[in-house]
């Protein structure tokens, strides 16, 4: 990590520790911003990389688009460390920022799991769940534009 902030001064860098299943080796997960595929290759000299994947723009869940949704990569990467195996298991560049927070809207009705408050122009509801201490979760994700139906050939030939 120094190495990568010493050449890109302005990345954001996350690093999260793993140990595999079945082996039980440690491992290591990185999320960047700011650095360069090859530079991570360059720099990272203490084994092999697996792989580099980059976060997707769109996060398909039974065939609907939730969008910029990463909340499988934040469980996996939570739930890939015990409080059993101890230490601190994560680290962070000094400039990484908390996302910004909405303002809560504040309901004028009553909503159930049965019926949920009318999506946003433009939205539709995906998911629906309640806990057993009564919070509400309703999810919406922007609706997908409509596709063009191609047209056959006026003349028959294709």
């Amino acid at each position: 990590m120094r190495r990568l902030k010493y050449a890109f001064p302005d990345a954001v860098i996350f690093i999260y520790l793993g140990r595999g299943k079945n082996t039980n080796r440690i491992h290591a997960h990185m999320l960047t911003d700011g650095v360069p595929e090859e530079a991570i290759k360059k720099q990272w000299i203490y084994g092999s990389i697996v792989r580099i994947d980059h976060l997707r723009e769109h996060n398909y869940y039974d065939g609907v688009d939730h969008g910029q949704d990463y909340t499988g990569l934040a469980n996996y990467l939570f739930d890939h460390w015990t409080p059993e195996q101890g230490g601190h298991r994560w680290k962070q560049t000094r400039n990484a920022r908390k996302p910004e927070r909405e303002t809560p809207t504040v309901a004028k009705r009553v909503y159930t799991e049965s019926k949920p408050p009318r999506p946003p122009k433009g939205y539709i509801l995906v998911e629906t769940k309640s806990t057993k201490y009564g919070y509400l979760y309703f999810k919406y994700v922007l609706e997908p534009p409509k596709r063009k139906r191609k047209r056959a050939a006026k003349d028959g030939k294709s």
